[in-house]
């Protein structure tokens, strides 16, 4: 992208009147994330789908800030090569333009209008910005019939530009994957994903409340993977009253299929004596592994702890197990790196290390996360989560299990780890048991790796 600019450039229409409700709506949410650090979905839940716009109005403000979060990199890549000045652009000059070259690069909008709503989001907070908004959103209609340069179907650079991916990490993602996974994989994260459902048996008999689902015509899918786990024939459908009622009850966990069949792995052959569980956030796991191992082994598992570095979640998690009926013994924070401070020397049936992640597998869901990942954290991340699973190994019982999970696609974070973990003093003692790796699809659920390894 060639081209400079000066701020000076005089504006050739548009002002504040006559500004799409979606696109400033879409701008305050984005503010929230890139300026507060916020997750797209909380922007979005706080800022657009409680506000008062229509429903279509509410659709479009979501697709715009979780596509400009998603191709952030790109859009300023853009931008940038149109600005003299790019460093000094402000942030909300910078949130309109980007919105604006989502919509001309990404969306296939017409010209006409995406830059009049361009200079319009900025002469709402930036009159005297209006002409260079005009000017720049020009050059970027009349760049986007020809974008990306290259041929995306040879060359990895231009898909991923194509795809608003880094493509530093569509690099990676070849060297890990392969070409054609990696590009899959890539293309897949610009999708919504479907969404699933868990049908707890803590607070009733799950086959009756998915019965009173299909009686009140939520139309879903069971799927073979996990008892009681079903995927939504429409997304939407979450917020029916019926759906919604169960979920605020504690009867339906919202989770995605491969983060319940991690939860499966745990009970599915036995129902262990203690479990131990490390990295459990806000609970959702922990809720999944207690349904689970009552409906397949008659009752929930007698001690349970839970451990988590973050102190606020504590509270979430017991609030969230009352809830739903979940028997949790002791939930602890702690640094899961060094546990033998905060633990007694007593050994567990089962332990669960959810470790930290990049977070790949859940783009999808979780887009400010392709920007945010940085190469190096990637390494960092692996030699923590070895850390904490050396860690954890300790206080797995002779003869039980140790579960390793990630939500990330990564070879160092996932074989890697459990690669360096075997061949270390406190991992002599374990042997591969099983496990899974789901890669995500258009329809499936989001990417995930799980090791069971077995304790001598």
């Amino acid at each position: 992208m060639g081209g400079s600019l000066s701020g000076g450039t005089r504006s050739r229409g548009g002002d504040a009147r006559g500004l799409s409700p979606a696109r400033l709506a879409a701008s305050r949410a984005l503010k929230r994330v890139q300026e507060e650090g916020a997750y797209a979905s909380e922007a979005i839940e706080a800022l657009v789908d409680a506000s008062d716009m229509s429903a279509s109005d509410k659709a479009f403000a979501a697709t715009l800030v979780r596509g400009v979060v998603r191709t952030q990199g790109v859009l300023d890549r853009v931008l940038d090569g149109y600005l003299e000045k790019p460093g000094r652009l402000r942030p909300d000059v910078r949130r309109a333009l980007q919105i604006a070259a989502y919509e001309l690069l990404f969306l296939g909008k017409e010209a006409f209008s995406a830059v009049d709503q361009g200079v319009r989001l900025t002469a709402k907070t930036a009159p005297y910005a209006r002409g260079l908004a005009n000017a720049v959103l020009r050059k970027v209609a009349d760049a986007a019939e020809a974008f990306p340069s290259g041929s995306p179907e040879e060359d990895l650079e231009a898909f991923c530009l194509g795809h608003g991916f880094p493509s530093w990490l569509g690099g990676l993602l070849v060297g890990d994957l392969g070409a054609p996974q990696a590009r899959s994989l890539i293309a897949t994260s610009c999708m919504q994903p479907p969404l699933y459902l868990h049908a707890s048996s803590l607070k009733g008999d799950p086959q009756e409340l998915l019965e009173s689902l299909r009686r009140a015509a939520v139309g879903f899918e069971a799927m073979e993977e996990v008892p009681f786990c079903i995927k939504l024939d429409q997304p939407k459908d979450v917020a029916s009253p019926p759906v919604r009622a169960a979920i605020q009850e504690g009867r339906l966990i919202v989770s995605d299929l491969a983060a319940q069949r991690v939860a499966y792995e745990c009970v599915r052959f036995g129902l262990p004596p203690s479990l131990l569980e490390v990295g459990a956030g806000r609970g959702t796991k922990t809720v999944l592994i207690q349904s689970l191992a009552k409906a397949l082994q008659g009752e929930q598992i007698h001690r349970y702890v839970c451990v988590d570095t973050v102190p606020s979640k504590r509270q979430v998690l017991l609030d969230r197990a009352r809830l739903c009926g979940a028997n949790v013994t002791e939930c602890l924070t702690a640094d899961g790196a060094q546990l033998e401070e905060a633990l007694p020397d007593v050994p567990f049936g089962a332990v669960l290390v959810d470790a930290p992640c990049s977070g790949l597998g859940t783009l999808r869901r979780h887009p400010e996360i392709v920007w945010r990942v940085q190469e190096e954290a990637i390494a960092s991340l692996a030699a923590l989560q070895e850390r904490i699973l050396r860690s954890a190994a300790r206080f797995a019982a002779p003869g039980g299990q140790l579960i390793y999970s990630t939500c990330t696609v990564t070879s160092q974070e996932n074989e890697g780890v459990i690669t360096g973990f075997l061949a270390s003093p406190e991992g002599s003692r374990f042997a591969f048991q099983g496990g899974f790796q789901v890669l995500s699809n258009e329809d499936g659920p989001d990417s995930h790796f799980c090791t069971v390894l077995a304790s001598s």
